[in-house]
């Protein structure tokens, strides 16, 4: 803060607003240590307990054993990034997790920038013949659910089943705009709480990384 505040005050306004966002990025990532900290990772019998209860809580065919996860970070709009992170029967496959650099949305336009991700993700798996999740989870209510749902409807992927986790509450949000309540203390909910908070987390840290790179460049650069 007192290097930003220099910056600012010998007119390196660039320098200034690059050290500006990393200060944010800092208390960013210091929150998330917290929050992580007081977080425990759900045990692997009761997230597979979770899984089975996802079915019935959110009207599914079948258990939702493989879902993909999806998140979108940026600071006004700036090196934007996706992340798709995978758990198998409710426990996280690193081996299975994706990041995106957003290409065609500018500027603080989130649901843009999902319906991005989803379209890049699932027509790349249609053209490679590749497995789908079970369960498609978006960071956010209807809006941003909106926004996968119609590249899915685009893709001609309707029928897979795609639901929305709100912070705010932790509300769940399937076709209904009446959002669903799990007990919160239920492993279904633990289960998606889980790999939301890891999408985030994975999609904060890539996009951390290119701001930092961008740092590094500017300080080269002078």
């Amino acid at each position: 803060k007192q290097a930003m505040e220099q910056a600012a005050a010998g007119t390196h306004f660039e320098k200034a607003a690059a050290l500006r966002d990393t200060l944010l990025l800092l208390r960013r990532a210091v929150k998330e240590r917290i929050r992580a900290r007081k977080t425990l990772a759900i045990k692997a019998a009761d997230a597979l307990a979770g899984v089975e209860e996802l079915q019935s809580a959110l009207s599914l065919d079948r258990p939702p054993r493989v879902i993909e996860a999806y998140d979108i970070s940026n600071i006004s709009g700036t090196h934007a990034v996706g992340s798709l992170v995978c758990s198998v029967d409710g426990i996280p496959q690193k081996n299975r997790y994706r990041m995106f650099r957003i290409k065609t949305v500018e500027g603080s336009d989130d649901p843009g920038m999902m319906a991005e991700v989803i379209h890049r993700r699932f027509s790349r798996a249609i053209e490679e013949k590749e497995p789908l999740p079970d369960l498609v989870l978006v960071d956010g209510g209807v809006t941003q659910l909106g926004a996968a749902r119609a590249q899915l409807d685009t893709l001609g992927l309707g029928s897979l089943p795609a639901a929305g986790l709100a912070k705010r509450f932790e509300e769940v949000y399937r076709t209904d705009p009446v959002p669903i309540r799990l007990p919160p203390d239920s492993n279904a909910l633990k289960v998606l709480v889980q790999i939301r908070d890891e999408a985030h987390r994975f999609a904060l840290t890539y996009h951390r990384s290119l701001r930092l790179k961008r740092i590094r460049e500017s300080v080269l650069d002078e």
